[in-house]
């Protein structure tokens, strides 16, 4: 984790009854703020629960002299901080989205600064597995990447030939006996 000295956020993705949310303890505005894809009044008291008992432990935590590497550094007490609840979309009904969500607010805040996702379709999952598969953490990325442009070539190859027959099986072949005049 390095030094938390110039720690501003950290993000804690939750799990609770078979669901994902995020909890992002904001250090700079001493926030918790709770990121819920599929919000209902039942589960809240548990979620938050769960948030501020997370929060407590990384107060705890960063209670340990090797996290800080200036002396007099500013301690923070998350299992103070109020919780926020910003407005973000939500899932569909039956929805097993909530991961995604997750992942893509932690990338949204950090790159974007908000968490202003309203949904998540076919493109939000592709671009999050292009992300996972071809990031600078994967030691593979690149060997993936000259596989998949292996693939997309013999795929097209393939596509071409598969269209050159069928317009030569399209084509009627026809001589001057077997054209109709009107």
């Amino acid at each position: 984790m390095g030094n938390a000295d110039d720690l501003w956020m950290i993000y804690v993705p939750m799990h609770r009854d078979n669901h994902w949310y995020l909890m992002v303890i904001d250090l700079v505005n001493c926030k918790l703020l709770y990121l819920d894809s599929a919000k209902h009044a039942d589960h809240r008291e548990s979620r938050v629960s769960q948030m501020k008992f997370v929060a407590f432990f990384v107060e705890n935590m960063l209670e340990d002299k090797r996290f800080w590497e200036k002396e007099n550094h500013y301690k923070p007490h998350p299992s103070t901080f109020d919780i926020a609840e910003p407005q973000v979309g939500q899932q569909r009904d039956q929805s097993n989205d909530c991961a995604i969500w997750v992942c893509q607010w932690m990338m949204l805040n950090w790159v974007w600064g908000n968490v202003e996702l309203e949904e998540v379709n076919d493109q939000t999952r592709m671009r999050l597995a292009l992300d996972l598969v071809m990031g600078a953490f994967n030691p593979i990325a690149r060997d993936v990447g000259r596989r998949a442009i292996r693939f997309w070539d013999r795929e097209m190859k393939r596509s071409a030939g598969s269209e050159k027959r069928r317009k030569k099986i399209a084509k009627p072949k026809t001589s001057p006996s077997q054209s109709i005049t009107i």
